[in-house]
């Protein structure tokens, strides 16, 4: 099982931070109009909600992605955090500028791929929902994704950890077996040892042949087509949000559960204007 960091939310964020914020916060006005007429019971899931802000480096704060979430009209909202002072100071800020739905919300403590799984396996077909995964690190297990398209009702915006994961596949593929485990834990199994490297022609002083890592275009390949398995539809708009030194940190995929093709055409018309408004 992937553990959970304790670590608190603040004093981590960028550019890239507002850009991610300001996707969650546009993607939120468009599904809750979409919805505002039918009779699906509405429900929000932010499975790392932090503290409810977030600190840039400048001193600049931030409103995350949860307490953003109760600007739009969702029936049910589940807040979870491992950080027990996250998940207090987030549901002080909830009661201070949202005390009218304070009693929609569910603060829950603990680790979020344990929790997420009660949460998934009780969702039904008269509810619909956006669920946010955007774990601090390498924590959140890929049977998450599995059990998220077993629901049939929800939209997944899932900020991949990309830089952490890339910098634990080794460039010489010598990955020590513990290392191996959590990127086995991430991407669900051992595929990717052969899909991110190849043999090269040349050899080690011990004759054994020399490895290649596959570029960061070719793991956000391998992530999306691993998603594409999954789920019946994967936004080819899934992108980079990179550091000030244009590095990639997080790979933001957008993808649908519902198989029915209305619901995924307009996802894939609406977030294709979303992201591509924001580089």
């Amino acid at each position: 099982m992937g553990k959970q960091t304790n670590k608190k939310n603040s004093n981590f964020g960028g550019v890239w931070t507002e850009k991610k914020l300001i996707i969650i916060e546009k993607y939120l006005n468009f599904y809750t109009t979409a919805l505002k007429k039918q009779k699906f019971t509405k429900v929000y899931i932010d499975a790392f909600a932090g503290s409810g802000f977030i600190e840039k480096k400048n001193g600049e704060v931030l409103i995350g992605s949860a307490l953003l979430s109760l600007n739009y009209e969702f029936d049910e909202y589940y807040f979870l955090d491992i950080n027990k002072d996250n998940l207090f100071q987030l549901e002080e800020q909830a009661k201070i500028l949202f005390p009218n739905k304070i009693n929609k919300i569910r603060f829950i403590h603990g680790d979020s791929n344990t929790e997420l799984k009660m949460i998934l396996k009780g969702m039904n077909e008269y509810q619909r929902g956006v669920i946010f995964l955007d774990p601090f690190s390498m924590e959140l297990e890929w049977d998450i994704l599995n059990l998220i398209q077993i629901t049939g009702i929800l939209d997944i915006w899932y900020l991949f950890p990309f830089s952490a994961v890339n910098r634990n596949l080794y460039k010489d593929g010598k990955i020590p077996q513990a290392i191996k485990d959590k990127l086995n834990i991430i991407f669900g199994d051992d595929e990717w040892e052969t899909a991110l490297y190849k043999k090269t022609p040349q050899t080690t002083l011990d004759g054994d042949r020399i490895l290649e890592k596959a570029d960061a275009d070719k793991i956000r390949n391998y992530i999306l087509t691993k998603m594409e398995k999954i789920f019946p539809y994967v936004s080819k708009e899934s992108t980079f949000l990179k550091t000030d030194n244009n590095s990639p940190l997080f790979l933001l995929c957008y993808a649908i559960s519902n198989p029915s093709p209305s619901a995924t055409s307009l996802g894939d018309k609406v977030v294709k204007d979303i992201i591509r408004s924001i580089k």
